[in-house]
């Protein structure tokens, strides 16, 4: 397991003396920073006292042509005796001379790694001015992350975002989304760092701190938890993230969430209504922002089903609108047989009277107006419960009449006559 550091260079600041024999620029300015209370004295590059502090076993650093290479390679290169001054005066020059349009000697920053003990990998981005160039940048971090050997499974990944451009946490945040969401490597993200170097000047010791920034990492876990809620009905993740806090709204979610899953329509209902109980205020840190908008996008959905056909009905809707095709048509086949016994007084839930009502629909006429629809979904509802090889229709067919079917059976539930 190592520890590895992404950060970011940027291009320092102008001297304000300039001379024929001296670089028009001289990186950051030194300051003394806290990490966890303790002390880094006169550091120019805040990368510096997080390889120190953090015991830092490797470092990825990004920057463009223009960046201060020169300087990153003179305090490292310096800790270990190795300086190398022509060495430097090549960086400055090079670095100094260079436009977002420069693409020579970019072999000479990449001697940087060579130079200096610190085991660190080189990744030159453009400016990122068009989408083109935003797009190789983000290609170029994950190249380094997933197609090299640079970052092994059980690593641990700090990331700087100090310095550079300001367009650099839009990258952070893509790399991110990337090693949470998609990458195959099983890396762990310990800390996103970000050094305040201003904020000295209201301190009475003068230290910077060097603040934490990882409390992002876990709105973005509740953002997917949400994400994952409104777009598909799964609370799952918003289920396992309240259980971690201790918080008992996540038996309530996680039971409705497996109910659905499962379909069983005598225990949904009662488990929506619980979704509407949860005592928002008792919910964690950002769940109380983001948790709410969702839970209540759902139960309003449901605030005018006063029968259980309806209830039955808006649930296949959900269903439809969250792509759950399967789950729609099997509710929906459902509610048709739940709509006819409650008109015949009978008990939904009884499976005899199910069979009864059944049996109105399609051998009498008292009910033609749901009659076709009914045959036509029950048909589908089969072929899927029952993976039969023949369909009358193609799987996209099926998907459109859906939504057709739903408007349908409304309108036929609504009426008096239904």
């Amino acid at each position: 397991m190592a520890k590895v550091l992404i950060s970011f260079l940027g291009t320092g600041r102008p001297r304000i003396e300039k001379g024929k024999d001296k670089p028009n620029r001289e990186g950051y300015n030194k300051a003394d920073y806290k990490i966890h209370n303790k002390e880094y004295k006169d550091i120019k590059f805040i990368a510096d006292a997080i390889v120190q502090h953090h015991h830092i076993d490797k470092v990825i650093m990004a920057g463009t042509m223009k960046s201060i290479w020169e300087v990153f390679y003179e305090i490292f290169s310096e800790k270990e005796k190795k300086f190398d001054e022509d060495f430097y005066w090549e960086l400055w020059k090079v670095c100094n001379e260079s436009t977002h349009q420069s693409f020579v000697n970019r072999d000479l920053i990449g001697k940087i790694e060579d130079k200096i003990n610190l085991n660190t990998k080189i990744v030159l981005l453009e400016y990122g001015i068009n989408d083109e160039e935003f797009t190789r940048n983000f290609e170029k971090l994950i190249h380094v992350i997933e197609d090299e050997d640079f970052i092994q499974d059980g690593d641990e990944l700090y990331l700087d975002i100090t310095h550079a451009f300001r367009s650099i946490p839009i990258y952070i945040m893509m790399v991110l989304l990337y090693l949470r969401d998609v990458s195959s490597k099983k890396v762990e993200i310990k800390d996103i760092l970000y050094g305040m170097y201003e904020m000295k000047w209201e301190l009475p010791n003068k230290i910077s701190p060097i603040v934490s920034l990882k409390p992002t990492l876990e709105v973005l876990e509740w953002i997917k938890g949400a994400d994952n809620f409104k777009e598909f009905g799964k609370g799952f993740k918003l289920a396992q993230l309240l259980k971690a806090k201790g918080n008992a709204t996540s038996k309530h979610i996680e039971d409705f969430s497996n109910i659905t899953s499962i379909n069983y329509l005598h225990e949904v209902e009662q488990k929506a209504n619980d979704l509407k109980n949860i005592d928002f205020e008792n919910l964690p840190g950002p769940a109380k922002l983001i948790v709410p908008p969702v839970i209540n996008n759902f139960t309003k959905r449901f605030q005018n089903t006063r029968s259980k056909a309806k209830f039955q009905l808006e649930l296949a809707n959900w269903h439809y609108d969250n792509k759950n095709y399967s789950s729609a048509y099997i509710v929906l086949a459902e509610s048709i047989v739940t709509h006819i016994c409650e008109l015949e007084g009978k008990d939904w839930t009884d499976r005899d009277d199910r069979r009864d009502a059944k049996n109105l629909i399609r051998n009498g006429n008292q009910y033609s107006s749901i009659k076709l629809i009914e045959m036509k979904v029950s048909n589908i509802r089969n072929n899927i419960a029952h993976n039969k090889m023949a369909t009358l229709n193609t799987f996209e067919n099926d998907i459109k009449e859906l939504v057709k079917y739903i408007g349908q059976l409304r309108n036929i539930y609504i009426s008096p006559s239904s």
